[in-house]
């Protein structure tokens, strides 16, 4: 990763201790990206050793979809992170803040300025004409001595502001990269709702002919007919919402990628990918380096914290050197034949300015302070993001196996029923009963079966990563323990 350094430069003022620990907090923040542990402005023994429900038993997958072996969502990701919108804005706001570094960076040296000049003059008097031709070159220079790091200070949190700025990009690629996942899931679970409606529909209407034929033949009521007649519009009722919303996660698909909502997307699968395993989850400490949205606010705080440095020694006396050479003549052949120089020193002291300076440093103080508490709160809520991702998942991962049990206990249900009412023991509304709750079971097996691939999403974007890392061929992972199908 490339990184630069925001650590104090050579030749600057000795800082406040507290200073230096928000310096050593920029070196942390680049050290991280070797997952070295690090000191960070949250007490180690704030954070859990190992997450409630799993260890970290292997490494923590960037490209993770890449396991889900589909090349729809492999396509439909690269793409993303090359044509997205909100990538591209990141990038946009990247480039706003280098450009600023170099600018806040660039009175760290001295400014030189050359300037040239000819004129020509023509005078009469007591009627004596008189013609002169003037040259000038000027070479002039300024720079202001950083007796107190107010100028370095002011760089390095521009430096920073990069920092976080290319961190808010790994941010916006793991976002992207798990909306991008999230709409192509929940468009699959709409069309696959849409094949099980279809097929719904045809059983019933299947089931409401033959009702009329022992209707006709004196062997059911009309009730009967009637009451058939309801499964299957009912059937038919939903399947006009399930294509509505199979449209909408079209649209919201193509503008992720930067398309136009109306692209197609030429889409291929039609099953929901296998669900693997819960992954190495690493350790929460592993989180300060993964997680960028954590760098991002590490560095703001880093930046915070040269600006308070800046905004003290903007309170203290300020030395500006100015110094220009240049040459004059009246012939432009003997313009370097004569020269002059002039240095000069100004020393500027602030006596009296209504307390501006003062407030100034509260003011940056203050949004230090802000900043740490944003740091903290963003750590916490890192870790808060994967324990609520684990345990949505082992809990959805009993709520399928429920289900299961309870799809199979009304398809016995329904068979029992079929049986007595074929048999005269009971009349239709059991049968009708037991066919609207398979039905309603069989549509909520396939909405939980996606919401526990959003839940395992929600677990890739909760541990951070770098959705461009280079990886080598992904390998499946291994089929087991959560697995229900």
């Amino acid at each position: 990763m490339p990184t630069h350094s925001i650590e104090p430069r050579r030749g600057r003022t000795p800082r406040s201790p507290a200073h230096h620990v928000l310096a050593l907090l920029g070196c942390s923040l680049l050290m991280s990206c070797a997952h070295v542990p690090v000191d960070m402005p949250v007490e180690p023994e704030s954070l859990p050793e190992t997450y409630s429900l799993f260890d970290a038993n292997q490494p923590i997958a960037d490209q993770w979809w890449r396991s889900w072996q589909s090349d729809d969502l492999n396509r439909l990701i690269d793409l993303a992170l090359t044509n997205g919108f909100s990538i591209r804005t990141a990038e946009a706001r990247l480039r706003q803040a280098a450009a600023v570094a170099r600018r806040d960076t660039s009175a760290l040296v001295p400014e030189i300025t050359l300037s040239g000049g000819a004129g020509y003059t023509e005078r009469e008097q007591n009627d004596i004409r008189t013609e002169s031709e003037t040259y000038s070159l000027k070479l002039a220079g300024s720079y202001e001595l950083d007796l107190w790091g107010r100028v370095s200070s002011i760089a390095d949190a521009a430096e920073a502001d990069v920092e976080a700025s290319r961190s808010d990009l790994r941010t916006a690629r793991i976002t992207l990269a798990g909306q991008v996942a999230e709409t192509w899931v929940n468009l699959l679970v709409q069309q696959n709702q849409l094949a099980l409606l279809n097929s719904q529909r045809a059983t019933s209407e299947q089931t409401l002919e033959l009702l009329n034929l022992r209707f006709k033949n004196a062997l059911s009521t009309s009730l009967d007919v009637f009451q058939q007649q309801q499964v299957v519009e009912e059937a038919r009722a939903l399947i006009p919402l399930a294509e509505a919303r199979i449209a909408v996660f079209q649209h919201q698909l193509a503008i992720l990628l930067g398309l136009p909502p109306t692209t197609s997307l030429e889409l291929t699968r039609q099953t929901l990918p296998t669900v693997n395993p819960i992954p190495g989850t690493g350790l929460p400490i592993d989180l300060l380096a993964n997680r960028p949205d954590i760098r991002a606010s590490g560095y703001r705080l880093v930046a915070a914290g040269e600006r308070v440095q800046a905004a003290q020694a903007n309170r203290l006396p300020a030395l500006r050197l100015t110094a220009d050479a240049g040459y004059a003549s009246e012939d432009l052949s003997t313009l370097f034949d004569n020269w002059l120089a002039n240095l000069a020193g100004n020393l500027l002291l602030p006596l009296l300015d209504g307390g501006n300076r003062r407030a100034q440093v509260s003011q940056a103080e203050a949004l230090r302070d802000e900043r740490l508490l944003d740091y903290r709160q963003t750590v916490y809520q890192a870790v808060a993001d994967v324990e609520d991702a684990l345990i949505q998942e082992q809990k959805q991962v009993e709520h399928l196996a429920a289900t299961v049990r309870q799809l199979e206990a009304a398809r016995n249900g329904l068979a029992e029923a079929v049986y007595r009412y074929r048999n005269g023991l009971q009349d239709y509304l059991a049968v009708l009963t037991q066919q609207l709750s398979v039905q309603r079971l069989e549509r909520d097996w396939v909405a939980r079966k996606g919401q526990r691939l959003l839940y395992r999403i929600a677990l890739h974007r909760a541990l951070g990563g770098d959705p461009l890392a280079v990886t080598h061929e992904p390998v499946p992972e291994e089929e087991g323990m959560y697995d229900v199908e």
